[in-house]
């Protein structure tokens, strides 16, 4: 039996691919680059051994993704130094 693929709109598709093309940080690409083969119907297990991982991990990657799109899959130290530099920048205003 055939995993069921993960179903993408062309927005959707675009920005990931545009994310996987522009990402510097290495967790982020891994991240992304593991939703694209379940796009593709790709089961986990098989997307780990690619990856070197291991499954639960892109079962967790690929749930992110899920819920909260490309900020589920964006790297959350990042999110959170941008998320306080925009405070401080705010408060010293």
């Amino acid at each position: 039996m055939k995993p069921d693929p993960l179903r993408l709109s062309a927005n959707q598709k675009k920005e990931l691919f545009d994310f996987i093309r522009n990402t510097k940080n290495k967790e982020e690409y891994r991240r992304a680059v593991a939703v694209k083969p379940k796009m593709e119907g790709m089961s986990y297990r098989t997307i780990a051994k690619n990856l070197g991982v291991n499954y639960r991990n892109v079962y967790y990657m690929i749930k992110s993704y899920k819920e909260q799109c490309l900020d589920g899959i964006r790297s959350k130290r990042k999110m959170q130094a941008e998320y306080q530099r925009y405070h401080l920048i705010r408060t010293s205003s």
